[in-house]
């Protein structure tokens, strides 16, 4: 998994750490979406929030993109 720039710098501003969302992308009850962009999308309720996070596959690498809280 490779986080790009933008991604943590806005994980950073919304205090999400990169342990969060490797969890995320790992657990089963993640909601996963394909985009008409080609890129995914994976929704999580955490306690009272949900994480987002936003990916995509090249080969056997993921790459987040982005991640926020809904």
């Amino acid at each position: 998994m490779v986080f790009i720039d933008y991604a943590l710098m806005k994980m950073h501003r919304r205090d999400i750490d990169e342990h969060e969302v490797r969890d995320l992308l790992g657990d089963e009850r993640a909601q996963h979406r394909h985009r008409k962009d080609g890129r995914s999308e994976a929704r999580l309720r955490i306690g009272r929030r949900t994480l987002l996070v936003v990916y995509r596959r090249e080969e056997q690498t993921l790459i987040v993109i982005n991640a926020m809280w809904e």
